[in-house]
């Protein structure tokens, strides 16, 4: 019994470029590949992530507080580096933001225990 594979058309560069990754790693090509494909989804991911944070942040009255307050730099920052990265760099947003995420932590089992003591 044989094992059809699907295969891809890539120009020669792709394929060539693949194949010295390949070399250089010590792997097969699809190997190369799927790590490529992994990289790619986990970027999109976090991407994506952030900019759910970020939508999040911008539409509490939390972060309304903190643009009040914040500095022309800090604003800079907001736009030089992600959200995320920004409210870490300020001490007192972050704490706030690790306060709330406690809060919310309390909530994820409400009620679950006694269900599964049912």
């Amino acid at each position: 019994m044989s094992v059809t594979m699907p295969a891809i058309r890539v120009t020669r560069s792709v394929y060539d470029r693949i194949q010295a990754l390949a070399q250089e790693q010590h792997e097969p090509m699809g190997a190369v590949i799927e790590r490529l494909i992994t990289q790619e989804e986990e970027r999109r991911f976090w991407e994506e992530t952030n900019a759910a944070y970020y939508r999040f942040l911008r539409n509490t009255s939390r972060i309304a507080g903190w643009k009040a307050c914040a500095t022309t730099e800090r604003r800079q920052t907001v736009h030089q580096k992600s959200v995320y990265a920004a409210l870490r760099a300020d001490l007192q947003a972050w704490a706030e933001e690790e306060a709330f995420r406690a809060e919310l932590d309390g909530t994820i089992r409400d009620g679950l225990e006694l269900e599964a003591a049912s």
